[in-house]
């Protein structure tokens, strides 16, 4: 027995040599006190049909958020600020990537991959839906997709960090801690087997499972991991479809759905080019904003918006139809138009059925005559529930 706490006590003597033997201040070794962490999170970029479930959010070094996709081509980018409050410096790996899926696609990039001591690196994550979800793929109209990537922090020597390293532990005394207890176990065990006592095999157990936190603490590495959660809804279109009258009414071309209008003039604002092109068009002119079957349309929501041109103006005519001008020439308009009508006479193309007045529940009619003639007029401010089919909306009685 006394040849065993000898053994106990070199194997102890090794814990309290190790750290002023092996602590080290070579480059890349020593960590100063501190964290590599996420500290915001911002929304770059968001096209019309993305929904927001949830903000976003982070802790530590991971990050959450959660958006549903309306319409084919819907995009969302956020980007996370991720902060390093140590004395290293670290690379953010670019050898990762999301999982691949048919329908969305996932992308990280970094602005800046060296993210050095007390500095700060931004992270761009975006997710495009590239690729229709067939209707065979939803379930009860949904497409769900959950995605993940695991993006590691290294060393500057390309090396794997490790949060748990600084001036007092490194990786050698980690090293050390674990040979130590290794051979005080053999030892253990060697004597327990002679000896054929149970007791010190205990002991031995005991011994081999407080290495196990020391093996985790050893292998831990940094990394920022990125959950995503993303739905897929199959929408349906709301069409605004109005006039505008008077000749100084001009619309951004690319605002509006002017396909089956007719547009006979063009203002271009401040330079000839598509980006400032306006046109003057003459009914029908559309607007249109996808929803998914049961979301809450909020007509009030529905705002036109042209540039007029003024009466003193100093427009250059091009040619008898196309004018230049700057922006002293015009004044912006925004418009709120008071009734709106559904009708499945005017509907046309667009699918009515006989109980969409219960369905859709307006919360605003000013008139009512669907079950006789299939008509609708609502005031503002109004709500409706989306229905399972596309809804026409027209401009009435403008004033």
């Amino acid at each position: 027995m006394k040849k065993l706490k000898y053994i106990v006590m070199a194997i102890l003597a090794c814990f309290v040599l190790a750290p002023s033997t092996f602590a080290t201040s070579e480059e890349g070794e020593t960590r100063a006190s501190g964290s590599v962490s996420i500290t915001s999170i911002t929304e770059v970029s968001k096209t019309d049909g993305v929904v927001i479930n949830s903000d976003p959010t982070f802790s530590g070094l991971d990050m959450s958020f959660n958006v549903s996709f309306l319409e084919y081509s819907d995009h969302i980018e956020y980007e996370a600020t991720v902060q390093n409050t140590t004395n290293a410096d670290y690379i953010i790996s670019d050898e990762t990537a999301f999982s691949p899926n048919d329908y969305l696609t996932y992308t990280y990039q970094v602005d800046n991959p060296t993210l050095k001591a007390h500095g700060e690196s931004k992270v761009r994550v975006a997710v495009d839906y590239t690729t229709e979800v067939p209707d065979a793929e939803l379930t009860g109209g949904v497409y769900q997709n959950s995605n993940q990537v695991v993006i590691k922090l290294l060393n500057e020597d390309g090396s794997e960090a490790n949060p748990n390293t600084d001036d007092f532990i490194t990786p050698k005394y980690l090293v050390v801690v674990i040979v130590c207890a290794v051979v005080m176990l053999a030892f253990v065990l060697l004597f327990a087997k002679k000896r054929g006592r149970a007791k010190l095999g205990l002991f031995a157990l005991t011994v081999a499972l407080s290495v196990l936190p020391l093996l985790s603490f050893a292998a831990e590495t940094i990394k920022l991991t990125i959950n995503a959660e993303v739905s897929i809804k199959k929408a349906y279109e709301v069409v605004y479809q109005f006039n505008l009258r008077g000749s100084s009414a001009y619309l951004k071309s690319t605002d509006y759905n002017l396909s089956e209008a007719n547009c006979n003039k063009v203002m271009y604002l401040g330079e000839v080019s598509d980006d400032n092109k306006y046109l003057q068009c003459n009914y029908p002119i559309k607007k249109d904003r996808s929803y998914a079957a049961g979301e809450t349309v909020n007509i009030k929501e529905m705002q036109i918006e042209y540039l007029a041109i003024n009466n003193n103006n100093e427009c250059e005519m091009l040619d008898a139809s196309t004018r230049l001008c700057s922006l002293n020439d015009v004044r912006s308009v925004q418009e709120d138009w008071g009734i709106w009508g559904y009708t499945k006479i005017a509907s046309g193309s667009y699918k009515t059925n006989d109980d969409d007045d219960t369905v859709m529940n307006f919360s605003n009619i000013w008139y009512n005559t669907w079950s006789s003639d299939g008509l609708i007029l609502t005031d503002l401010p109004c709500t409706f529930t989306m229905p399972a089919h596309p809804v026409l909306l027209y401009q009435h009685l403008i004033e």
